[in-house]
Parts: C-alpha cells; structure tokens; sequence
C-alpha cells in the first residue's frame, strides 16, 4: 500500500471514529475528491468500510454542496471510474467502477431532499447506468482476498434509485427492464451473491410507479421464463439458475403484497414454463 494511501485510511479511520464529522482543519468536497482516486483499491476494508461509507454519511448529512455533488456525481460515472476499462474481465479494475457505480443511489438521495439535478441531467444518468449494466463483463461477487466487487448488484441499486424518479418515464423504466432481461440472461456467471435480489428492487421501484401495463410486465416475466438452451455445458445450467433464481425471488417478494397478486400466477407459469424447457432438453 502506497504511503498516501496509507496516511488516507489512517484518516479515514479517525474520522469513523468520531461519527463521521468533518475534521475542522479539511474539507469535505476536497477529501472526497481524494477518496474517489482510491474507490478501487483492492484493500476492502479501505475501499467498502472506509471511503464508501465515509461518502454516504457525508451525503447523507449533506456535507457536500449541489455543485459539489454534481460533480462527485460525473465524476463517479466517467471512463476513470465507471467505466475504467469496461469490458474486462478477472482484473482489478471490476473494484474501481463497481463502487463508483454505487455513488449513484447517494447523488439520487440528495437530489430528492435538493432537487439539484434537472431532467436533462437525470435521463443521461439513467442512460449511463443502462451502458454499465450492458457492458460491465465481470460479474464476480466475491473475489476472495479482496471484498466485494458486486458490479451488477451495484449497478441495481444506482437503477432502483433512478427508476423511482418523476422525470424517468414510461419508456425509460421499458429500457430498464429491457437491459435487465439480458443480464438475467448470461449464461458464463452465475449469480450466487443475492445479486438477483438487488435485481428484484429495481423491478419493484418500476412495479409502485404503475407506469408499466399489466400485459407488459406479464409479457416481461413470461420471457425471463424462455429458455433457449446455447447446447453447451455448463452454459445452459448457468442460464438456467439464474432465470429461475431471479423468477423465484421476484415471487416471494410479491407473493404477500395484494396489489401485485396478479403477477404471482404469471410467475408461477413462467417457472413452470422454464422446468419443461429444461427437461425437453435433457431428454
């Protein structure tokens, strides 16, 4: 570790232990723009305990101005930090975008006590997030050794925090759930770090702003629930697990709420669906 990165957690450390208060002597805005040259490293402990939550308390408790947010946010989603060297796979670099991805859900929190950002601004986030979501090719959970690189899971909660907006319309929360349908769809990485979960509040922030007609949603579900098998192993099992983990997740969360017990029977056909595709394979 770098001796400026090591003075940096060192800092960071007091500041967690004084419940997150600014030192008198330093700036917020200026030490987050520190923070976001090290969002990547490879230290979890540093990168996930220490810089992000250090950024949320601060935007939480509205340390930055709305400038200064503004550009925290555009910092967080250009080629140096979302994107940095999207389209890898297997390096470290999964850990630099797929926490700066997670600054999103923190700008979206301030705009909606600020009202900072304008229409224009909050639909080319969303387009930025639905690149992310295209592009981003590793979808490692855990990477043992290092922490949490969770892009996907990540990148799910900056759509559920955008897609809850008044200015995302219809055919945005369309593309949405358009973009999410693919990465449902992988058939190289299975999803076992409850990244399916995460998937399933974007959908129910789509499902509370009744934007979205009942026959289309069915229409949605009913296509997670195709199975075109590749003809390879373990390909066909990977695409497999994960239609039906995230089938059987976006059940059980609807399953007790009676305003979208509609949508469970949908389910139900889809998973039923998705069993008779896969045995007609097997056999």
């Amino acid at each position: 570790m770098k001796n400026s990165t090591m003075v940096m957690k060192e800092l960071l450390l007091r500041i967690e232990q004084e419940d997150y208060r600014v030192p008198s002597d330093m700036l917020a805005y200026e030490l987050a723009l520190k923070m976001m040259e090290d969002i990547g490293d490879v230290d979890s402990e540093y990168r996930d305990n220490l810089i992000y939550s250090t950024l949320y308390m601060w935007s939480k408790n509205q340390e930055f101005t709305a400038d200064q947010m503004r550009h925290l946010l555009r910092l967080s989603l250009d080629d140096n930090h979302s994107f940095l060297n999207m389209g890898e796979m297997n390096t470290d670099s999964v850990f630099t975008r797929a926490f700066s991805v997670l600054f999103v859900p923190l700008a979206i929190s301030y705009h909606e006590h600020s009202n900072f950002l304008t229409e224009q601004e909050i639909s080319e986030i969303k387009d930025k997030l639905i690149s992310f979501f295209d592009m981003e090719k590793d979808l490692r959970g855990y990477v043992p050794g290092k922490g949490w690189a969770h892009a996907i899971a990540h990148a799910s909660d900056a759509l559920a925090a955008v897609s809850s907006l008044p200015s995302i319309h219809r055919e945005d929360l369309m593309e949405i759930l358009h973009v999410m349908k693919r990465k449902i769809a992988v058939d190289r990485y299975a999803f076992i770090h409850s990244e399916d979960e995460r998937m399933v509040n974007v959908v129910m922030k789509i499902f509370h702003r009744g934007l979205i007609s009942d026959e289309e949603m069915g229409d949605w579900i009913h296509e997670i629930g195709s199975y075109a098998k590749t003809g390879h192993l373990p390909e066909d099992d990977i695409l497999f697990g994960n239609k039906k983990r995230f089938l059987r997740s976006l059940y059980f969360r609807l399953m007790d709420q009676t305003t979208y017990e509609k949508y469970t029977s949908v389910i139900k056909e889809a998973l039923a669906g998705l069993e008779r595709s896969r045995f007609q394979h097997m056999v």
